[in-house]
């Protein structure tokens, strides 16, 4: 009908959708949100970006989280992953939607690229609701990384529990290409879903344009653990009012996904 296609098209248009490369900054600062990203392994530094509403700037040295940079047939976008092991990275279905003929990563050190992809096959991009169900998908790098690796929770996430995120996109002054982290409050959890809320008078942050495929973290008896993966929003300036959802790592068709296709 012709309300279900305007519905199908608002939903679409509030995805966390691609956007140009930013500018790359050397990064040094590391502050709370960032030390707790970065205390995985320790590597040697570089240049690289991301991007949260109202996050820190982090150094990427010692983080799991890297950037994708892809280049489709008449355009290029970025989105933003999590290294699972050398060989591959954990990202957004969304973001490869449009089949891109070249990817490559970057990382803290240095530059690979992509093998080849996968999209998880449950993930519906026509769908009306719940457009972050499986929204997942494998890299697998031509090359090693040499960055740390981060570990996928087992357990559950647990509604009003802190959590992490970080990624590549905008922040509030509309700057991309710097790496950002912020901590925020798990508001909703069930199968396929987990969602954060971004309240007036709240001094964490929210995703936004970039971020797609970024990671969202739990802790677990003092180590941070990937819970879910950065699908979609629904304001599209980001801000606050904005409820961002993440695709449920530790949804069993997810997890098994993610072990069959990780590099061996």
């Amino acid at each position: 009908t012709k309300q279900a296609r305007k519905r199908w098209r608002k939903r679409r248009r509030l995805f966390r959708e691609l956007t140009d490369c930013g500018r790359r900054v050397e990064l040094s600062q590391i502050t709370s949100a960032c030390e707790e990203i970065s205390g995985f392994d320790t590597t040697d530094g570089g240049e690289y970006t991301i991007r949260i509403i109202n996050g820190e700037r982090c150094s990427l040295q010692d983080s799991p989280v890297v950037e994708l940079e892809m280049l489709f047939a008449f355009s290029s976008g970025s989105c933003t992953g999590t290294v699972l092991d050398s060989h591959t990275v954990l990202t957004a279905a969304h973001c490869l939607e449009r089949e891109p003929r070249e990817i490559r990563v970057h990382s803290g050190r240095e530059s690979v690229e992509v093998r080849s992809y996968t999209v998880h096959p449950q993930y519906n991009r026509l769908t009306y609701e719940n457009l972050e169900a499986h929204d997942i998908a494998i890299v697998e790098t031509e090359t090693p990384l040499s960055v740390p690796a981060a570990r996928l929770l087992t357990g559950d996430v647990i509604t009003g529990e802190t959590a992490i995120i970080a990624g590549y996109g905008y922040d509030q002054e509309g700057n991309a290409g710097i790496l950002r982290a912020t901590d925020l409050s798990i508001s909703f959890v069930d199968e396929d879903t987990i969602a954060s809320r971004y309240r007036r008078g709240d001094r964490r942050g929210n995703t936004c344009f970039g971020d797609s495929g970024g990671p969202l973290l739990v802790r677990r008896l003092g180590e941070w653990f990937l819970a879910g993966v950065t699908s979609n929003g629904d304001k599209s300036d980001c801000g606050l009012g904005d409820t961002s959802r993440y695709s449920n790592l530790t949804h069993k068709r997810n997890q098994e996904f993610v072990e069959q296709h990780r590099a061996k």
